[in-house]
């Protein structure tokens, strides 16, 4: 009897470390195993732009150049309206059983040293890019007007819940819904025959909701029990908000078969609501333990970009990005305490700015009557998952927990290829597809012109 009240007072124990002492980092993440795979749409929009492995800072020809690179509007020489659909599949990684920080017992559940993922799968779709493009007749200036899909992302999953030292995490379920949406204006100037300027401005539109449920233990080596009535506490993320963010960039033709690009972009900032509160089983359902309101800051982006032409049918297209991913943990606010930035190990919540390198190449069959482009690129995606810095103290039951969640993330290198076809002189049609191990986006757009 006392092993059985023994292991009970454990489990609570358990279940109250984790309420006071997980945290939340300003981009809404929390120890909720839900937020540790948000996925922003960083690559320029368009398929043609996909295909060429999403460098496209330096051509920036098209109608998508009123995002990727406002500069490059100077280039068309009629009015153009260009739409894209996309579908987008992600997989999400989350920490779902095994052991950290200590052996196994071998006792039920707890029988397997190191942590062990989960994932789960979704996917959605987007008309992810339009825009409106007028330029000037004798080209010295062009404006357009845009609509741009920066996140549209989802989770629902399920943990058996790990052990940590001689705790457990307690079981949950997930689920989580982003989106961040902007319209946008953006201009461009021609400076000389080989310079021009652009600039830009967003407003964009955040909805973020999200619930994860944490169930009581039957037993604390035992399987999960995710019946309502087992929910010991539960934690929300709300919001929708709007902020504007701008953007430039610079174009210039250097020689005849050269153009070079770079380009800023600004990350917008929003607000939104947490709550931690008591579940049904806790007896005292609907407790707020906490209630904080906490900032979402999109990170920011440098950018530059080269088109070598060397004859008609060809294009070879480079981009280097750098995205300011650190900007994720800025402000971190912890969720589950009144004071929200009291908890100290929120501050060992890091993520890396990441370098990344775009490579495209398009070949054009100009003989056809209706030229087919063929395209091929590919681009490296570096680790910018929210991660726990440093080791964690012995004894330091917040920073364990941590440790365990906010797991580093995997390298990855993108592969794409696309078609392209000019149906008439007015209408082009662009397909793509970019594939990774995380993530897959299928695209289409199109391009009329006037």
């Amino acid at each position: 009897m006392n092993r059985v009240a023994s292991a009970i007072d454990t489990i609570f124990m358990a279940a109250a470390l984790l309420l006071l002492s997980s945290s939340r980092s300003a981009q809404s993440q929390t120890n909720a195993e839900v937020d540790a795979g948000l996925q922003f749409h960083f690559s320029n929009p368009g398929a043609r732009s996909l295909g060429l492995g999403g460098a496209f800072i330096g051509l920036a020809d098209d109608a998508t150049a009123a995002y990727t690179n406002p500069a490059g509007l100077i280039l068309l020489s009629r009015p153009e309206v260009s739409a894209e659909g996309q579908r987008s599949g992600y997989t999400n990684q989350f920490t779902d059983r095994g052991h950290a920080l200590g052996n196994p017992s071998g006792i039920g559940l707890d029988n397997v040293a190191g942590l062990v993922p989960g994932s789960s799968e979704v996917e959605i779709n987007d008309l992810a890019f339009a825009s409106f493009v007028y330029p000037q007749s004798q080209r010295h200036w062009a404006v357009a007007v845009y609509s741009s899909v920066l996140a549209d992302f989802g989770a629902s999953f399920k943990t058996q819940g790990a052990f940590v030292s001689s705790l457990r995490l307690l079981p949950t379920s997930n689920d989580l819904r982003l989106r961040i949406i902007g319209q946008g204006v953006s201009g461009a100037l021609r400076l000389t025959d080989t310079l021009s300027i652009g600039g830009g401005l967003s407003e964009y539109h955040f909805d973020l909701s999200s619930l994860t449920n944490r169930y009581a233990l039957n037993n604390f080596y035992g399987p999960p029990n995710y019946a309502p009535g087992r929910v010991a506490a539960f934690e929300t993320q709300n919001g929708s908000d709007r902020d504007l963010a701008w953007n430039a960039g610079l174009l210039w033709k250097a020689g005849s078969w050269w153009r070079l690009g770079v380009v800023y972009r600004q990350g917008p900032s929003f607000r939104f609501q947490t709550t931690s509160q008591a579940g049904a089983f806790s007896g005292v359902p609907g407790a707020v333990f906490a209630s904080n309101r906490a900032s979402f800051h999109v990170p920011g982006l440098y950018g530059a970009g080269a088109a070598f032409q060397p004859t008609e049918a060809w294009t070879i297209t480079v981009e280097y990005d750098r995205i300011r991913y650190s900007e994720l943990t800025r402000d971190s606010v912890d969720i589950y305490d009144p004071i929200a930035m009291r908890n100290p190990s929120i501050k060992q919540l890091a993520a890396g700015d990441a370098d990344e390198i775009h490579l495209g190449v398009e070949y054009v069959l100009t003989q056809l009557k209706r030229p087919l482009a063929l395209r091929l690129g590919g681009w490296t995606d570096p680790d910018h998952k929210i991660r726990f810095s440093g080791a964690p103290a012995a004894g330091d039951t917040e920073a364990q927990f941590l440790s365990a969640l906010f797991l580093r993330g995997n390298n990855e290198v993108h592969v794409s290829g696309g078609l392209g076809v000019v149906l008439s002189d007015q209408f082009e049609v662009n397909a793509a597809y970019d594939s990774s191990r995380f993530v897959s986006v299928a695209s289409l757009s199109a391009v009329l012109r006037f």
